[in-house]
């Protein structure tokens, strides 16, 4: 049996580059062995948005357990956002951008004013909530201006909106953006995995996984799109000496935002294909280092798609406890601005 002390951590990469929700795989992955996970992850960005900056915390408790080359796990995370409600944001790469001022889809010329398609998140509430520690932020460009709303859009094309809500403006524009803290469970993710060996000596070591992500999160809160996702990817890693390569590639099959009656008339998601990069240093037998970067097609028709590079530091205290902490920032539009992170994982052996 090979050791799997370097394999389990330098997996992480992909993880780290997502916000590191695999800390687990700190840990050996030997048969019977059981792991616990939690930790905290922060981001940062507009992700291409007009509206401002949305921050988001992902706080993952997360449940594994290895038998043979088999690897099982269940995540439950918890999570909490801030902004103007029209970016999803579950942490890592469920992010999805739900309303953009951009295209025909969302603006529309009448009369000397605009109508500007105000649709919010998801099923959610558009820019209007009230909730107590809501914070209003005002945009304002020199001139007279003013700002009503109306009962429907009239230029937006129900395909790609995701409220009714609209509000008429003139020029020059004045935007009210009331920003809004949600709450609570986000979407539970189950997984398989399965390491191959090298067939060859030459060849790297080989993951093959599948996960599924449950639609358990308030998509009303703008936490989760309310659907179900299907992820399939392969992870490479290769050690040379103390140093090694990583990669791998991923295909997420997305579940759309279906319609809710006059909240919303839906948003059809595209799948996602992702990959990543890295390399790492095993600078001594309790201390790892190693970068990665990222590569992830956009969901939403109103983002780019998302690059991002990270680093990381891996502390092995003993086979029982593992930390590991986290950080980097976007290269594009749809990426974050900056995120962090740290994670706690506890091992032991089954009792069974």
């Amino acid at each position: 049996m090979k050791n799997h002390s370097l394999i389990a951590v330098a997996m992480m990469a992909h993880a780290i580059a997502a916000q590191a929700q695999d800390p687990e795989r700190n840990l050996e992955r030997a048969p019977g062995r059981v792991t616990l996970g939690s930790g905290f992850e922060f981001a940062n960005g507009d992700y291409g948005s007009s509206l401002g900056d949305t921050e988001d915390w992902y706080v993952p408790l997360s449940l594994g357990y290895a038998s043979g080359n088999w690897r099982v796990k269940v995540t439950v995370p918890y999570v909490r956002n801030t902004g103007p409600g029209n970016v999803i944001s579950g942490g890592g790469d469920t992010r999805v951008v739900v309303d953009e001022d951009r295209g025909d889809c969302t603006r529309a010329s009448v009369g000397g004013t605009i109508v500007d398609d105000s649709r919010g998140r998801g099923r959610g509430r558009g820019r209007g909530g009230d909730d107590d520690d809501d914070e209003l932020e005002s945009d304002d460009d020199s001139g007279s201006t003013s700002s009503s709303n109306s009962g429907s859009g009239s230029g937006g094309s129900d395909d790609c909106s995701v409220t009714t809500t609209t509000s008429v403006i003139t020029t020059p524009i004045t935007r009210n953006i009331i920003r809004t803290t949600e709450s609570g469970l986000g979407d539970v993710v189950a997984s398989a995995l399965y390491s191959f060996d090298p067939f060859v000596p030459a060849m790297p070591y080989i993951d093959v996984g599948a996960k599924i992500k449950f639609p358990t999160a308030n998509e009303d809160k703008g936490l989760g799109t309310g659907a179900y996702d299907y992820t399939l990817n392969v992870d490479l890693y290769k050690p040379l000496g103390a140093f090694a390569l990583l990669g791998g590639v991923g295909y997420t099959f997305k579940g759309d935002i279906e319609p809710d009656g006059n909240l919303s008339s839906g948003l059809k998601l595209d799948n996602v294909l992702s990959a990543y990069i890295g390399a790492e240093y095993q600078v001594t037998d309790q201390w790892l280092a190693g970068v990665s970067g990222d590569y992830r097609e956009a969901a939403s028709p109103f983002a780019v798609n998302g690059k991002e590079v990270s680093a990381y530091v891996t502390w092995r205290l003993n086979r029982q406890w593992s930390i590991t902490g986290s950080g980097g920032t976007g290269f594009s539009n749809a990426s974050p601005d900056m995120f962090a992170g740290l994670s706690l994982v506890y091992g032991f052996d089954a009792p069974f």
